[in-house]
C-alpha cells in the first residue's frame, strides 16, 4: 500500500488469552503498518464463563485508542476488521457510533475486506511477536502482571528489536523512522469535546440515504436509534435522509414525497463522545 508514516493505524484483537487463574484476556492491538510500530497493546478480562468470553464493549475501544492518540496523535485513517464494535450488524448501513466518533476527530475509518488476513499481515505477525515475548510462555495471575508484560515488549519492540516489516528492513523501527513517534496531530482527552468536529459527523451522514422499512407496530430503525410513526405509516418503506441544518432526519415515501421530520437521536457531541 502506498500509505505514508502515520497515516493509517490498524487494530485488531487477540482473544481466549488465559491467566494461570483461568480466567479469559483480549489484548487489542493497534498497528503502524508503514514503520512497523506497535502504537498500543492493552489486555482486558473478557471472561463470561469457564468456558465463554465476551467481546469488546466500544467503550474499552475507544479507551485504547484515546490513550493512543494522546501519546502518538491523531492518524489520518484507522482500519478494522468487520467486528461488530466496528461495524455494526451484519446488514446494517448506518454508521456505527464508532465510525461517527472517528468522523468528528477528523479520522477516516477504513475496513479490511472480509476473509482477507492478508489486509492485515503485519498485524498478524507482530500479534505472534508479542505472544512470543509476552503471554506464551508466562503463567500470569494477575491482569496487571500481564500488561505490565506488554508494555515492555512494546517498547523493546519499538527501540530495540530488528524489524523486518514495514520500512524497517532489519532495523529498530524508532531508529529507523524517528520520524514516527508522533502524528502531528495532537490530541489531549480532556479537550475532546472542544476538538470534536460535529459538521464532520453531519457531512457523513448527509452523504447517504438510508432505506428502511416501518414494521407493524410503527418503528423504524436507524443504527441503534428508534424512530415511530402513527398507523398509516405501517409498513411503508421509506427513506431517511440526514438534514444537517437541522440535526433531525426527514422521511420520505418511494414517491419522493417527505412525510415526518423528527430529531436525530443518539448524534450530539456528548453521545458520540460519551461525555
Amino acid at each position: 500500500p502506498s500509505w505514508q508514516v502515520q497515516q493509517r493505524w490498524q487494530i485488531d484483537a487477540v482473544e481466549k488469552i488465559r491467566l494461570a487463574d483461568g480466567r479469559f484476556v483480549t489484548m487489542l492491538q493497534i498497528r503502524e503498518p508503514v514503520s512497523a510500530l506497535i502504537i498500543a497493546c492493552h489486555a482486558f478480562e473478557t471472561t463470561k464463563s469457564a468456558t465463554t468470553w465476551r467481546k469488546l464493549t466500544l467503550s474499552e475501544v475507544q479507551m485504547v485508542v484515546r490513550e493512543a492518540m494522546q501519546q502518538w496523535g491523531r492518524p489520518l485513517e484507522i482500519q478494522t476488521d468487520h467486528e461488530g464494535v466496528y461495524a455494526g450488524a451484519g446488514q446494517n448501513d448506518f454508521p456505527t457510533p464508532f465510525t461517527l466518533w472517528l468522523a468528528g476527530l477528523h479520522i477516516a475509518h477504513c475496513f479490511s475486506r472480509k476473509g482477507t488476513p492478508t489486509d492485515q499481515a503485519q498485524m498478524e505477525r507482530s500479534q505472534r511477536t508479542l505472544g512470543d515475548m509476552s503471554w506464551k510462555d508466562g503463567q500470569f495471575t494477575t491482569l496487571a502482571d500481564l500488561q505490565a508484560a506488554l508494555d515492555i515488549s512494546r517498547q523493546r519492540y519499538n527501540e530495540e528489536l530488528a524489524v523486518h516489516a514495514g520500512l524497517c528492513h532489519g532495523e529498530v523501527p524508532l531508529q529507523k523512522t524517528p520520524w514516527a513517534i508522533h502524528t502531528g496531530r495532537a490530541f489531549e482527552p480532556s479537550l475532546e469535546v472542544d476538538l470534536f468536529d460535529l459538521l464532520s459527523v453531519d457531512h457523513l451522514l448527509y452523504e447517504r440515504v438510508f432505506t428502511r422499512k416501518i414494521d407493524q407496530n410503527g418503528v423504524l430503525w436507524l443504527g441503534s436509534s428508534t424512530y415511530y410513526f402513527k398507523r398509516p405509516c405501517r409498513s411503508m418503506v421509506v427513506q431517511a435522509r440526514f438534514l444537517p441544518e437541522k440535526r433531525s432526519f426527514a422521511f420520505a415515501s418511494d414517491t419522493g414525497e417527505v412525510f415526518d421530520i423528527q430529531p436525530a437521536k443518539g448524534l450530539s457531541r456528548e453521545d458520540l463522545t460519551g461525555e
